[in-house]
């Protein structure tokens, strides 16, 4: 399983699922917390955090800060993993 952080909107974050084969599975947005918005997306799939075998983050866009925050998040779940 793959996971693509887009939080490049500094107040609205979107984080979708993907199979090995690159097909998306489901995603979830909003205005919450990167982390919040991903437990609720395992929850809903029933997947656990050690089913992900990478995450990414989206590099570019209208917001700096909300670059930071997905590459911080994603950096960090990769490091755990």
């Amino acid at each position: 399983m793959k996971i693509f952080i887009d939080s490049t909107n500094r107040f609205y974050r979107k984080i979708s699922l993907f199979s090995s084969s690159e097909k998306i599975i489901g995603d979830v947005d909003g205005e919450a917390d990167v982390l919040i918005l991903l437990d609720q997306l395992l929850k809903k799939y029933e997947f656990k955090l050690t089913d992900l075998k990478e995450i990414k983050a989206k590099m570019e866009g209208e917001s700096r800060v909300g670059i930071l925050i997905g590459v911080s998040a994603a950096n960090a779940l990769n490091y755990v993993l």
